[in-house]
């Protein structure tokens, strides 16, 4: 007596069904997928967009802060418009050590709290001083800062009280007669904000500085890109709050930017480039708002 075992396959129809709920899932779970990537490209987008804004306002604000505009010695604005500007720029500050000579100072050059000094070596290519004068020790009303130029190399000894490391920079253009020994000393730079487009039409903010015998420096890119010519936005301010032209009259300056992602993101009108805005107002010193 024998058996025979029926053996049976899967029939056709069944291997379509199979393939069609198999092709289903997949699908399914590639579209979570490639939407998880999506999102995060749009974050990482978002990121590197906001740090490029607030980097751009933050490089700005800095140095804005620093500005007096209305120095009867000139402006530290020299020059504006509505996405470039023109400036003194604050770079280091110093502590004289002992009575300043004709045509000359010597500052503490030790780094320590007791004799500090903040920034660094002085060039007389690059920077100009601004020098405190106390004048008449017994009245505020006739101190000042005065301007001179570094006339060459300025060299090192221990020439601060108790054999302390000294930085002696030669100068013209200052009248020393009311700097007292103590007296801060401030460095400044000529620098050159603005937007520019590179070669492949993305538009940065640039800086390039500005030499003391008038040529200037190749032009850097600092942050970006920004978001086009207009990715960058300078508004001028006088004291009444009227909107000014005149670096003088400058009391408040407002500052927009815009960034652009580096590259394409899926957004939600389509394949394009994702932007963020963010804006904020600098009060200069040294000339207050009515």
């Amino acid at each position: 007596m024998s058996y025979e075992i029926e053996r049976r396959g899967f029939t056709l129809i069944e291997l379509v069904v199979s393939l069609v709920l198999f092709g289903i899932a997949t699908g399914a779970i590639y579209s979570v997928l490639r939407n998880n990537q999506l999102a995060y490209q749009r974050q990482i987008a978002q990121v590197d967009m906001n740090n490029t804004v607030r980097t751009t306002l933050h490089v700005l604000r800095n140095d804005l802060l620093e500005l007096d505009a209305g120095d009867p010695l000139g402006s530290d604005i020299v020059a504006m418009g509505p996405d470039s500007l023109v400036y003194r720029a604050t770079r280091s500050m110093w502590f004289i050590c002992q009575p300043p000579a004709v045509n000359s100072i010597t500052v503490f050059y030790a780094d320590s709290l007791r004799f500090p000094r903040f920034g660094w070596s002085l060039s007389s290519a690059t920077d100009s001083l601004f020098i405190y004068a106390e004048n008449d020790e017994s009245t505020v009303s006739d101190d000042q800062w005065i301007r001179a130029r570094i006339n060459g190399a300025a060299t090192f000894g221990n020439g601060c009280p108790g054999a302390q490391a000294s930085y002696t920079i030669p100068l013209t253009g200052g009248l020393l007669g009311g700097v007292m020994d103590g007296a801060p000393v401030r460095s400044t730079q000529m620098w050159k904000l603005k937007t520019y487009a590179d070669a492949r039409g993305d538009w940065w903010l640039g800086a390039q500085q500005l030499y003391n015998a008038g040529s200037t420096s190749a032009l850097q890119p600092v942050v970006g890109p920004i978001n086009g010519a207009t990715g960058l936005s300078i508004v001028y301010y006088d004291v009444d709050g009227a909107t000014t032209t005149t670096p003088a009259e400058v009391a408040r300056v407002a500052i927009s930017v815009t960034g652009r992602s580096d590259g394409r993101v899926v957004t939600l009108s389509g394949l394009g480039y994702a932007t963020e805005a963010l804006s904020t107002g600098v009060k200069l010193r040294n000339n207050p708002i009515n």
